[in-house]
């Protein structure tokens, strides 16, 4: 809720990563993740800045209807559009950043 760009370093497996957007206000936000093993992210739950959850959708919304596989001991960048006005949250994800 504080900033629209947040840094996560994994130590285990993540049932909910709960993502907690603005109560006012649509907007674009980025999460980078750097798996620190091979560990993974089950579920992505939407809540409003109250903690209440999204009433449009509580999980986000990915292409296709498919949550994307987190790079082992590798870095993810997921980018997320919060629609306000209808409660839903839309992501997408940019996997395994490396040095060529």
């Amino acid at each position: 809720r504080a900033t629209n760009k947040i840094y996560l370093t994994t130590a285990g497996a993540i049932t909910n990563l709960n993502l907690i957007f603005p109560s006012e206000g649509s907007g674009n936000f980025q999460l980078y993740v750097l798996f620190g093993g091979d560990h993974t992210i089950t579920n992505y739950k939407v809540y409003e800045g109250d903690l209440s959850a999204a009433s449009g959708n509580a999980d986000v919304l990915w292409p296709g209807g498919n949550k994307p596989d987190n790079t082992a001991s590798g870095h993810d960048i997921y980018s997320f559009y919060w629609d306000h006005l209808r409660q839903n949250c839309f992501g997408v994800a940019s996997l395994a950043f490396a040095a060529p």
